[in-house]
């Protein structure tokens, strides 16, 4: 059993104590506890990227949204639009089953590329710079499918 004493120190604050008083290895174990409220993470967040067999310079803009409720599993979904600037492969695109937990994201995406087929890319092990007031992440950005498939690198993207 745990037992938490806690107080709301501000509006986006909660302090307290905590005490394990049964049950597993953790039995009387105890603490302090901090928890401070995450902002959403929507707007866009644009980085740098390069794709194609030519090596150009890209810049791939995630116009995110936040959903407002975790899902069950504590998750918060991710949807949005997608625009690539400079590209030979991609147009533009959707963001889909996508996820925000707690600083760490996995975003997929399907895409239109430049010959009008459609695409797909992947940005996996993806972290924010802060939980309280993020301003960039890093992750791998990855084509799955379309003109450039098999593309990948590591890069940051900035919220704009």
């Amino acid at each position: 059993m745990i037992t938490v004493i806690a107080s709301v120190t501000n509006a986006t604050t909660i302090t307290g104590t905590y005490t394990v008083t049964a049950g597993g290895g953790c039995a009387s174990d105890q603490g302090t506890i901090a928890a401070s409220l995450v902002p959403a993470i929507n707007g866009t967040w644009s980085g740098p990227i390069v794709t194609g067999f030519g090596g150009s310079n890209v810049t791939l803009a995630l116009a995110l949204t936040q959903a407002t409720t975790a899902s069950s599993d504590g998750t918060y979904a991710l949807t949005g639009n997608v625009t690539y600037a400079n590209s030979t492969c991609s147009l533009s695109g959707t963001v889909n089953n996508s996820f925000l937990a707690g600083s760490m994201l996995v975003i997929n995406g399907t895409t239109v590329e430049t010959d009008s087929t459609a695409g797909s890319f992947t940005v996996t092990s993806a972290a924010l710079n802060s939980s309280s007031a993020p301003t960039s992440f890093g992750g791998t950005y990855q084509v799955i499918d379309g003109q450039c498939a098999g593309d990948a690198e590591v890069t940051t993207f900035t919220k704009q």
